[in-house]
């Protein structure tokens, strides 16, 4: 419904108040995704850190994609990104599947560094054998498709200027558009764990929209994260 998707964990590894940096980040640099990376992270471990870097490693050979922390689980995309992006990952894959994609297809991508939150309860699943393994196996699966992506016509990726009205990417044949499409850039919410959710006004974050709505968050509702993002 809104015009901004932020994907992210459930658990909530990263101060949700960075997601109001990130959408000045987005219209500042006229981006289609913002991606961040961890400043540390020494609370995972050694194990976890290193299995990170070589993940991270192997996407870059792979995709070619200079992300520094390419799993992480915070995302903020322009909606339309999704018009043409298709994910098909169903394991652990999907964060570099989006962003592969998405970079393919031309779409622009910036990162920005978020201090991170180790979790606090529940088990991380994510260094076991099984999850690399299918990780891996959804690699190779996917590449060869996404590698095949071609970048989109420039006129599909322009950017409306800011104060007027963006241009409709899918209209329905013989059907005018009832929607603006300058809808204001308020953030939806796409979780990738499936848990009981709660939103709660974020006190003292406004939003970076004069008159908009203020930004939310997402609390857990009593069921931790099985899984947390390397």
């Amino acid at each position: 419904r809104h015009e901004l998707v932020l994907y992210s964990d459930a658990d909530l590894p990263f101060d949700l108040g960075e997601a109001g940096k990130a959408c000045r980040l987005l219209r500042m640099y006229r981006a289609d995704i913002v991606s961040a990376y961890r400043h540390d992270r020494t609370g995972e471990g050694f194990v976890r850190a290193l299995y990170s870097y070589g993940y991270n490693w192997l996407v870059r050979a792979v995709f070619g994609l200079r992300i520094r922390d390419v799993n992480f689980a915070f995302k903020l995309c322009r909606r339309r990104v999704f018009e043409h992006v298709r994910l098909e990952s169903e394991g652990s894959f999907i964060d570099a599947e989006l962003i592969a994609r998405a970079s393919r297809m031309g779409f622009r991508v910036i990162q920005f560094g978020v201090d991170y939150f180790p979790r606090t309860r529940g088990i991380s699943t994510l260094s076991s054998f099984a999850v690399i393994r299918t990780m891996l196996r959804e690699m190779a699966a996917q590449a060869p498709r996404i590698r095949a992506h071609r970048p989109l016509p420039p006129e599909w990726l322009e950017l409306p200027e800011p104060g007027t009205a963006s241009r409709t990417s899918v209209v329905p044949a013989a059907v005018p558009s009832e929607r603006q499409s300058s809808t204001p850039l308020v953030p939806s919410l796409a979780v990738k764990n499936s848990v009981p959710l709660t939103l709660t006004k974020l006190p003292g974050l406004e939003s970076p929209f004069p008159g908009r709505t203020s930004f939310t968050r997402v609390v857990p509702a009593a069921v931790p994260s099985d899984r947390h993002n390397s």
